[in-house]
C-alpha cells in the first residue's frame, strides 16, 4: 500500500498546484475589480467550485488505465491500487474543498467589499461529497474503456452532464430562501452515483491484466 501511495501522490499533486495557481489567479481578478460584466473572465470566476472536479475527472478518465496498469506491473496489487486510489480521491476532494473555502472567504476577511462570491455558503458543505462522486464516476468510465470504449464514454458523458447542472445548479440557488430541499437531493444523487461507480471500479480493478 505504501508504494501505490507514493505512486499516486507523486500524480495527484501537480492537479492541486494547477488548482492552487487557478485560485490564486481568480482572485487577483476579483481583487482587481473584476464582476459579472467583464465577459471571459467572469465566467471562469463564478465556475470556479467546478474547476477541481473537472480537473480531478478528467485525471481519472484518461489515466486510470494506464497508472494501474503501471502499477501492476511494478508488483502492486489490485486490491491495493483500488484502495490506494480511494483514499487519493477523498483526499483530493477534501483538500480542494478546503482551498475553494478558503478563497471563498478570503474577500471577506480582506474587506473586498465589491467581490460578490461565486458559490453561496450554503452550498459548501456540499461541495467534497460531489468533487469526490464525480472523481468516482470518471475514474469508472476510464476503466471501463478496457472492455467497451463506448460504454467508457457513456459514463464520462453523464458525469460531465452531472458536473454541468451542478454548475447550473449553484448560480441559481444564490439566496437562502432557495435553496429548500437541494443540498439534501444534491448529497442523494452524489452518493447514488458514487456508490454504483464505486462498485464498477472495484470490479474492473479485480479484472484487470497487465496489458
Amino acid at each position: 500500500m505504501g508504494r501505490v501511495l507514493r505512486f499516486l501522490v507523486g500524480l495527484h499533486l501537480p492537479g492541486l498546484g494547477v488548482f492552487a495557481v487557478y485560485a490564486v489567479g481568480m482572485t487577483a481578478y476579483a481583487a482587481l475589480g473584476g464582476n459579472l460584466q467583464d465577459g471571459v473572465l467572469s465566467t471562469y470566476y463564478y465556475l470556479f467550485p467546478l474547476v477541481p472536479a473537472l480537473f480531478l475527472g478528467i485525471f481519472q478518465y484518461t489515466s486510470s488505465v494506464s497508472y494501474l496498469n503501471i502499477a501492476l506491473s511494478m508488483g502492486c496489487t489490485r486490491r491495493a491500487f483500488f484502495w490506494g486510489n480511494q483514499f487519493m480521491l477523498f483526499l483530493t476532494s477534501l483538500m480542494v474543498s478546503l482551498l475553494t473555502a478558503f478563497f471563498l472567504f478570503l474577500p471577506q476577511w480582506m474587506g473586498w467589499d465589491w467581490v460578490i462570491p461565486f458559490m453561496p455558503v450554503q452550498a459548501l458543505p456540499y461541495l467534497p461529497v460531489a468533487t469526490l462522486a464525480v472523481g468516482e464516476c470518471m475514474a469508472a468510465a476510464g476503466l471501463l474503456r478496457r472492455i467497451s470504449p463506448a460504454l467508457g464514454m457513456v459514463c464520462y458523458g453523464v458525469a460531465l452532464v452531472a458536473l454541468i447542472c451542478l454548475g447550473v445548479l449553484v448560480q441559481v440557488v444564490e439566496d437562502a430562501w432557495l435553496w429548500g430541499d437541494l443540498p439534501a437531493i444534491l448529497l442523494l444523487v452524489s452518493v447514488f452515483l458514487g456508490g454504483l461507480c464505486l462498485v464498477v471500479e472495484a470490479t474492473q480493478t479485480r479484472q484487470a491484466v497487465v496489458r
